[in-house]
């Protein structure tokens, strides 16, 4: 009996781990350094814990085997998506038909701007992606023990929120669709009620204990622009703004403002899949309460495509990988609409699913080929200010004017604008593009102040030492390079 479960879930598992291998290949091809990746693998550094992220940075010191990181690419991503691949086949098992159709739906937590660049990271993909689909495992595993499965989901919030706290969007999404399967397996309507609240405690529960213990004893950076804290003051006004701030950016980024077509269609599934249950059941009072439930649950899951980040003191709409619940909504979606089929008996309508997963491998490889495309751009570019630069002594380099871009990246960015936020250009005044001009063998360790950075850019013309490029300029004002792609003197 054993080895047929053993057989069945092997066999369930291949089809997921090669769908996540296609949607991951471009990825593996463009072979990049993404940001931290440049840092982790040069220094050897963690730094997941000092953010917070105590069981990211355990994980990925147990994946190399070192407290130090190293670059063992593509090894975390591989595992990232077996973990991906177990999960899903593990929901499609206890829940849904066997299939291809059927493996559509646990496909749909992909469906978010936040993919490619979570599948990019040379070491946070592995972490990124057990975060994204723990949940689902959770709900697939769930048992009938009720302390077991109490502890199981405090444990499951636990850890969503020290490896990556965004994800814990899926974990309300997860308690929607498993609360929308019990519905659909005929059980008590009491019964339902009391295994979602069973997991809002437990996930309350796990809050409670990470923000009150795990993030005070772990947390050791500060709040900057990237890494806003809780608001503390005034939290209704900053949900809103937030919200119009989130929202908004999708709308023009993503969703080239038909943003509302998405969420129309996602509240109209999800509400028909609630309310006809609710047409089922005998009791006045728990039809009542189940057409009540099938306006406020679309809300709330589409409320969570966002959700935590509402509370943050501060927007950080350019990050994608922020935006991992709108997959959990589609997630959701996808799921109601599968059930939808089954009811009016015509399940075949459930390859209506594929549309957005096509349209996200689309996304996938094109940003693929995008960014290594801005990657080797760069590379070239950087090795020629190396050269051109190697008669001056400086410490430090400034960039004036546009960003300098492949012509690849900027074809790309007219179809997809949220490019622009996503692929990194290391030709903008950060501490990053340090880290990549070291990859090319010139080792200039940090910026320089704001202040002697404006003076270098407003000053530049006024100085002898220059270099007239052909993509740019060079001007040595005092110890700072500046390099202009403008071309302004």
């Amino acid at each position: 009996m054993n080895k047929k479960v053993s057989n069945r879930e092997i066999t369930g598992f291949v089809p997921f781990f090669i769908a996540m291998m296609i949607l991951a290949l471009p990825i593996v091809i463009a072979n990049q350094y993404y940001i931290d990746d440049m840092g982790r693998a040069m220094r050897g550094f963690t730094g997941w814990a000092v953010d917070g992220r105590p069981l990211a940075e355990a994980i990925m010191r147990i994946s190399v085997m070192n407290l130090k990181m190293v670059d063992i690419f593509p090894l975390p991503l591989l595992a990232g998506c077996a973990f991906a691949a177990y999960s899903m086949q593990a929901f499609q098992k206890k829940y849904l038909k066997p299939g291809f159709l059927a493996m559509l739906v646990p496909l749909s937590l992909l469906v978010a701007p936040s993919t490619p660049e979570i599948l990019s990271y040379r070491f946070d993909s592995l972490t990124m992606l057990i975060s994204i689909f723990l949940p689902l495992l959770l709900i697939s595993k769930s048992t009938s023990r009720i302390w077991v499965d109490f502890l199981a989901g405090t444990v499951v919030s636990m850890s969503i929120l020290s490896i990556y706290q965004p994800s814990i969007n899926i974990f309300v999404v997860c308690v929607i669709a498993e609360f929308i399967l019990n519905l659909n397996n005929n059980k008590k309507l009491s019964n339902c009620f009391f295994q979602a609240t069973s997991r809002t405690i437990q996930l309350t529960v796990g809050t409670i204990i990470y923000m009150g213990i795990i993030l005070p004893c772990t947390f050791s950076g500060v709040h900057s622009n990237s890494h806003p804290g809780i608001t503390t003051g005034g939290i209704t006004e900053r949900i809103k703004n937030n919200a119009i701030d989130y929202y908004s950016f999708l709308d023009l980024n993503f969703f080239s403002g038909k943003e509302w077509i998405f969420f129309s269609i996602c509240f109209l599934v999800i509400f028909l899949c609630i309310a006809i249950h609710a047409f089922n059941l005998i009791k006045k009072s728990e039809k009542t309460s189940l057409f009540i439930l099938a306006f406020f649950i679309p809300l709330i899951a589409c409320m969570f495509s966002i959700g935590t980040l509402l509370t943050l003191d501060k927007s950080i709409v350019h990050f994608s990988r922020l935006y991992i619940g709108v997959g959990g909504l589609t997630f959701l979606t996808a799921l109601c609409f599968n059930i939808l089929s089954s009811k009016i008996n015509f399940y075949n309508l459930s390859m209506i699913i594929s549309i957005p997963l096509i349209y996200i491998v689309i996304y996938t490889y094109s940003f693929g080929a995008a960014s290594k495309a801005q990657w080797d751009y760069t590379t070239m570019l950087m090795r020629d200010i190396k050269t051109s630069s190697r008669d001056m002594k400086f410490d430090y380099f400034v960039f004036n004017g546009p960003y300098a871009k492949s012509p690849i990246l900027v074809n790309s960015e007219n179809r997809y604008p949220i490019f622009k936020f996503n692929i990194p250009n290391y030709f903008y005044n950060w501490v990053w593009p340090y880290k990549r001009f070291e990859l090319e063998g010139m080792n200039l360790y940090q910026p320089p102040s704001k202040e002697l950075r404006m003076k270098a850019i407003d000053k530049k013309c006024e100085t002898k030492h220059r270099i007239n490029g052909r993509l740019y300029d060079l001007y040595l004002f005092e110890n700072v390079l500046v390099i202009d792609f403008a071309k302004s003197c």
